[in-house]
Parts: structure tokens; C-alpha cells; sequence
């Protein structure tokens, strides 16, 4: 995840349904959900590497999206949806 937040106007177009909005917020938190679904394994002579599941990359991203819908900016704020 970068340092950088992501501007206001591109939240309030993914909020709109804009798909390059939501694809840059997506890429925003990529690394994130990466290290999230990522595994250490560690091989017979003893070598450990890092890998991550690209199912659960693809399950986090799914999640991030339906998750992102439920809340709404308000005028008093932000509240989430049933």
C-alpha cells in the first residue's frame, strides 16, 4: 500500500460506479491484499520464500469491492448501509 491516499474525488466517482475509480482504488491496496494472501513456505533443505495465493488475492479484491458499496458519504459524514 503506497503512502499516498487516494484523492476524495476519485472515492466520490467509485462511489458514483465510475470503473476506472474503482480500479484505482483496487491497485491502491494491490500490495496490501497481496501480503494479506501471501504465504511464507518453506522447501525440504530449509529455504523459506514467500509466495501468496492468487485465489485469495482474487477473494480479498471481491470483498474490498463489495465492502467499499456499503458505505456512503453524507453530508454529516460517512455512514454505513445495511
Amino acid at each position: 500500500m503506497s503512502e499516498k491516499k487516494v484523492p476524495y474525488e476519485t472515492i466520490e466517482k467509485a462511489l458514483q460506479q465510475d470503473d476506472s475509480a474503482i480500479v484505482e482504488i483496487l491497485l491502491h491496496y494491490r500490495g496490501f491484499m497481496q501480503k494479506l494472501a501471501g504465504q511464507e513456505i518453506v522447501k525440504e533443505n530449509g529455504q523459506r520464500c514467500r509466495s501468496f495465493d492468487e485465489e485469495m488475492l482474487l477473494r480479498l479484491e471481491v470483498k474490498a469491492d463489495d465492502q467499499y458499496f456499503k458505505v456512503q458519504i453524507s453530508a454529516g459524514g460517512r455512514k454505513r448501509l445495511a
